[in-house]
């Protein structure tokens, strides 16, 4: 994985990094990465900031941008998604749902959010569309079978 992050690519590709399962990352290879999309936790991890409220929230996506990227999109589970880009904060709530079972919900909001992005929306809209499409997901049990597919 770091060596296809740090290899550049093309202008026009850009990396999208969730940190499933957490792990530590360099700042170096931070600096390769265009979007991350962190749960609380894995972001409390990398940035050292606890995340209690919308305060320390929006320091944490501070610090991710220090660390060179430009878009941070940290989940919040049944409470949303706060985007970090261009400089300005912005709240995505979570459709209401009844959650049966949450495991995979993060790689759901990411292929959504990276085909959103990839049929030219912008981040807010592809967030929203991938908030939409894990709050589906996880009112299915199963893994693999509840995956929304279009």
């Amino acid at each position: 994985m770091e060596h296809a992050i740090s290899t550049d690519p093309p202008a026009n590709i850009k990396v999208v990094l969730d940190l499933a399962p957490k792990c530590q990352l360099s700042d170096e290879l931070l600096q390769h990465i265009s979007i991350i999309t962190p749960n609380k936790t894995e972001a409390e991890m990398i940035t050292g900031v606890m995340i209690i409220d919308d305060a320390p929230l929006e320091k944490a996506a501070h610090a991710l941008h220090d660390k060179g990227i430009e878009t941070r999109i940290i989940t919040l589970g049944s409470k949303g998604a706060v985007i970090l880009h261009n400089n300005i904060c912005t709240r995505v709530e979570a459709p209401k749902v009844n959650a049966l079972n949450t495991t995979a919900a993060g790689y759901v909001f990411n292929g959504a959010l990276v085909v959103s992005l990839s049929a030219g929306n912008d981040v807010k809209t592809a967030t929203e569309l991938a908030r939409r499409s894990a709050a589906v997901f996880v009112t299915r049990m199963g893994a693999q079978t509840s995956a929304p597919s279009s």
